[in-house]
């Protein structure tokens, strides 16, 4: 039996839903955490973040920084420039399908589109939204899509979609997304389907399909998924068909078709599956280290077969992975583009234009990244140059705009920023800023006074020689007078009002001899005689107040007058004035990465199992006063590693915010990036997802900012870097009781954040005893969109809920909350 509260907007409920609607209204509006999808990404590592107003400073070992697009992009046919229409896609686009209605199904290697968790395929409706439909194919990738009369043919290295075991070839129903009793059933690899009267004709590698031996080629009964007689058995892979009239191109890296001999592309009788004497006879280098020679695409225009693959020779005539052929002889044309070595893995021809993406970085003797253009005519290249920074593996070209997918994180202008660089932290764009360092890593940054203080292993930055460390303006990118002079990687920096304090590498700072941290005058750069002399080295670094808490690598501290070496083990307290060393020791196993002082808690971070003889993995809780491990312990494990590791700690109200190399913390999954309460230890529900390591976090007061070597945050593709807004540190209950007083006693409802939400939002309510709960989400219409809870006991205090809103179409939204014979009702809104 259904004991949800029913829909109010049905008979009779009119008019209590204009009162619940009316009610909802006076709602207020809060903020949380939710992915800023503008900021820019880069090409590498980033490793350090600071930020000054809204001026966000990353540094790292990367060449550029772009626009994060993500895999899919509507892009301009005559400016080449990227369009805003289509949400972003985090992964890997490698097929599409118009869907007939302005919107696209598309399939790939992905796990999530405009922040809605898609795994490989998914419908973009013409509205830029997500639509329900969600066959979530298990597996590798989907390469090959088709539609048909409603029905989406379906291609890739799966053995699951839409509810049904299906191996690597489905058809889903294209509003609900089930698989329909059509199985053909592939042995193998699928990675290219056409549909043509009632057959559907397949390539790939595979030695079955549609209950049949077939070789790499077949077609398929599109009533039953039975194999027909026709079988030309081609001898390689099949990466590409055309068909034009009762003739199949087929191209790909086979040498053998029909029972001829065809090199990487032939054309083959619809009806009897004969190859024809048509011959271009494709030829490539075979070389072990490098991909066979292949075709891989094939656009038909006219009497000209357009060709693209990885081949140096076709037609007759030397071509380097381009070519134009003559559909009746086989023979390349005059037209030549292109005479350098690179791979066209996808082709689009639109209006005498032929368009080509793939892996270059140079085409036609010109700076072309991934994508160029041609005259169809004369061959010459056009001005036409969106640049992308990774492979174009699709292409489709819809009125006046071509939708590009592929391997690529970003289309569009990449700024030059060798590991330093400025970003508007609000708009997400990269700043003119440039101090443009030589050397391979920037680790450590810190702003003060208008000066950006940069750690890392250089010679050269600011346009002056600074070793390992330097003070470049913040305004104009170049180097200060202060020059410390490192004689090794400087790894963290704290300025306080008195001095720099730096660790790192070094032996040798500030023209003394100062063993991997140090004291520095914030004049000149001269070493004080702060001297507390670790015997290894130190990778992290926090100010105290009168406290310099120091994380590392050693295991001796010297400290001032010390005489010998005080035992210390990867943490110490020093004295900021003296340089004494405190008696605080919590003793750590192994090496400290980092650390983040909230209060008289310091959590530390890095790759130990224990800290002050108690079990604690990378990462940890000390009392900062006498240096006691606390009883919290979010218990870190798995990552890519032997051992999870730590790498970053922020602290934003009250929780802890921690990246590294690990996929389990605080009692749930969490890959590389998690929030933790910083009371309990445990995940809060917000799972940012991160797709790999997470190297740097920066707090702000409503901001968190992190740095890494991931591709994709929150289902929001995120080139390294991402922006996250933060919930404000407000109960539930306060916020309800500031809002609404009058029924505060019998139950309390929060309002969502993010608010306006995107791709998904939290709502925490709070029960004043154990009741079964209801809460439910309603458009406008009072139609019910969503029910987070469906009559669920839950016991009294405060709980939340994250709801994924990535599929719904923009504007308000109601959300109700029934427990205990009350009900409280507020408003929500959903942006695009």
């Amino acid at each position: 039996m259904d004991r949800r509260v029913p829909t109010l907007a049905g008979p009779g409920g009119g008019a209590a839903w204009l009162a619940l609607v009316a009610v909802a209204m006076c709602a207020s509006v809060a903020r949380g955490e939710t992915l800023n999808p503008n900021l820019w990404g880069t090409d590498g590592n980033v490793t350090a973040i600071a930020q000054s107003a809204n001026t966000l400073y990353i540094g790292g070992a990367f060449s550029s920084v772009a626009p994060n697009t993500g895999a899919l992009v509507p892009i301009d046919l005559r400016s080449g420039r990227v369009l805003p229409s289509l949400p972003k896609v985090a992964g890997e686009v490698r097929a599409m399908a118009h869907d007939g209605s302005g919107g696209w199904f598309v399939g790939g290697v992905f796990n999530a589109v405009g922040g809605a968790f898609r795994h490989n395929l998914a419908h973009i409706l013409a509205d830029g939204t997500i639509a329900p439909w969600d066959p979530n194919p298990d597996g590798m990738d989907v390469s090959a899509l088709a539609l048909r009369d409603g029905v989406v043919y379906i291609g890739g290295n799966f053995s699951h979609i839409g509810g049904e075991s299906r191996n690597s070839i489905a058809a889903v129903d294209a509003t609900i997304g089930t698989a329909t009793a059509w199985n053909p059933s592939a042995g193998g690899w699928v990675s290219t389907l056409l549909v043509k009267d009632q057959r559907v004709y397949v390539g790939g590698v595979f030695s079955t399909i549609g209950g049949a031996v077939r070789r790499n080629l077949a077609a398929l009964d599109v009533t039953t998924g039975a194999a027909t007689s026709w079988d030309p058995e081609p001898i390689g892979w099949v990466h590409a068909m055309a068909v034009r009239g009762r003739t199949l191109y087929v191209g790909g890296s086979f040498g053998y078709i029909a029972g001829r001999y065809r090199n990487l592309l032939a054309a083959v009788d619809l009806k009897t599956g004969e190859a024809l004497e048509w011959n271009p006879n494709g030829l490539g280098l075979n070389n072990p280290y490098f991909p066979a020679p292949t075709v891989s695409s094939i656009a038909l225009e006219g009497n000209t077969l357009y060709v693209g693959g990885l081949f140096t020779s076709i037609g007759g005539a030397d071509r380097a992975g381009l070519a134009a052929l003559d559909v009746r002889t086989g023979v390349a044309t005059e037209w030549n583009p292109n005479q350098s070595p690179i791979w066209i893995l996808s082709l689009a021809v639109h209006r005498q234009t032929v368009y080509a993406g793939g892996y270059f970085t140079t085409i036609a003797n010109q700076p072309r990244s991934a994508i160029a253009a041609f005259d169809a005519r004369s061959g010459e290249l056009t001005d036409w140059n969106p640049s992308a920074n990774g492979p174009v593996e699709a292409m489709v070209v819809s009125g006046d705009v071509i939708y590009a997918g592929g391997a690529f994180a970003s289309v569009g202008p990449r700024l030059l920023r060798h590991n330093l660089a400025a970003l508007d932290a609000t708009t997400g764009e990269v700043k003119a800023w440039n101090p443009n360092p030589d050397g391979y890593i920037i680790y450590g940054l810190a702003v003060d006074a208008g000066s950006v203080y940069v750690g890392g292993g250089f010679s050269n930055i600011g346009g002056a020689a600074r070793n390992n460390l330097a003070a470049v303006d913040t305004t104009t990118g170049v180097a200060t007078t202060w020059n410390p002079d490192a004689d090794g990687a400087v790894r963290s920096l704290v300025v306080a009002p008195g001095a720099v304090y730096a660790g790192g590498d070094f032996t040798r700072i500030g023209g003394q001899r100062r063993t991997y941290l140090a004291a520095l005058d914030k004049g000149a750069g001269a070493a004080t005689g702060w001297n507390p002399g670790p015997n290894n080295s130190v990778f992290a670094l926090v100010d105290g107040g009168s406290t310099l808490y120091v994380g590392g690598v050693f295991d001796q501290v010297r400290g001032v007058g010390a005489g010998a070496g005080l035992v210390r083990t990867s943490l110490a307290a020093v004295d900021m004035a003296t340089g004494v060393v405190l008696p605080w020791s919590p003793n750590v196993d192994s090496w400290v990465a980092t650390m983040a002082l909230s209060g008289g808690t310091l959590y530390v971070g890095g790759r130990f199992g224990s800290v002050g003889g108690q079990t604690r993995n990378a990462l940890a809780a000390v009392d900062a006063t006498s240096g006691t491990v606390t009883r919290w312990n979010p218990d870190v494990s798995g990552g890519h590693g032997v051992y999870p590791v730590v790498h970053a700690l922020a602290v934003n109200g009250g929780a802890v915010y921690v990246g590294g190399d690990f996929d389990q913390v605080g009692g749930q999954p969490r890959n590389c990036f998690a929030a933790l309460d910083g009371s309990t230890g445990t995940a809060t529900g917000w799972n940012p997802h991160a797709d790999d390591v997470v190297w740097s976090l920066t707090s702000s007061e409503n901001s968190i900012f992190a740095g890494g070597w991931f591709r994709s945050i929150d289902g929001f593709p995120s080139a390294t870097l991402a922006g996250v807004t933060v919930p404000p540190p407000r109960a539930v209950a306060q916020l309800f009781r500031a809002s609404q007083p009058d029924i505060a006693h019998v139950l309390a409802l929060g309002q969502n954040w993010p608010n306006p939400a995107r791709s998904s939002t939290s709502i925490r309510f709070a029960l004043p005893e154990a009741a079964a709960v209801d809460l439910e989400v309603f458009d406008l219409q009072g139609r019910r969109v969503a029910v987070p809870v469906d009559h669920e006991p839950r016991f009294a205090g405060e709980h939340e809920v994250q709801i994924q809103t990535a599929g719904w179409r923009s504007g308000t939204y109601l959300y109700r909350l029934v427990a205990g014979g009350s009900v409280v009702t507020k408003k929500m809104l959903v942006v695009r």
